[in-house]
This record gives structure tokens, sequence and C-alpha cells, in this order.
């Protein structure tokens, strides 16, 4: 990939999610400096928070946060958006916040799996 590949063009997304400990080890072993976004939706449970922290200390990972605009963010916890309207709430949480992010970019490193939901199963290996 890095021989293929601008360094500046690969966008590496993580979760922090137990399944993507592996990638998170062996991409920086290949790469160290490749940067690692983190999308934090201001939402995650401290334990992942805590992992995060961990492993970035672990595997001297570069981790730059990513966060939704605040307005936004402010207003999904406010009117409590998850409860009623889950697709706008995923929307200003994490899609958007995505977007901004793959824009320009050739290459996009994710552990997306498969069986969490239909979107990972229609994505193409390179």
């Amino acid at each position: 990939m890095y021989k293929n590949f601008d360094v500046n063009k690969i966008l590496y997304k993580s979760s922090f999610g137990t399944a993507s400990t592996l990638p998170l080890k062996i991409v920086p072993n290949i790469n160290p400096n490749q940067k690692i976004f983190f999308l934090n939706t201001t939402y995650h449970f401290q334990e992942t928070i805590n992992y995060k922290d961990q492993l970035k200390e672990k595997f001297n990972l570069k981790i730059t946060e990513v966060l939704p605009e605040s307005w936004e963010n402010d207003f999904t916890k406010s009117d409590i958006t998850w409860t009623k309207d889950a697709d706008l709430y995923c929307s200003i949480n994490k899609v958007e916040p995505m977007d901004r992010l793959k824009k320009g970019q050739d290459v996009w490193i994710s552990s997306l799996l498969g069986y969490q939901n239909s979107h990972p199963k229609k994505l193409n290996v390179f």
C-alpha cells in the first residue's frame, strides 16, 4: 500500500474497539508516521477512551481526534436525538465528520466489521 499510494493520501481511521487492535499494531510498524484518526462522537464509553489511551502509549501511536461540529453535537445531546432519529444522530456525529476526513484521500484504512451492519459488506478491498 505504501509503495502504491502517497502516504499523505492514506486515511487511517480507528474506533479503538477490540477488533481494531491488530491493525493498530501492524500499520504503525510498517509506517511509524501513519496518522490515526479517532472519530470522537463524545458518546464513547470511558472504557473506550481509556483503551485508546493505553494503545496510544503501548504502540506509540500518532492519534488525531476528530469531533463533530460542536453546536450540532450539543443539539443531539439536548434533543436526545438518538432516541428520535438515529439517522440524524449518526449523520451529525459520525457521517459528516468522516466525510470531511475522506476529502482528498485515496485510501481509507478502517476495521469495519461486516456483521455489524450492511455497509461494510458493500465496500471493496482496493
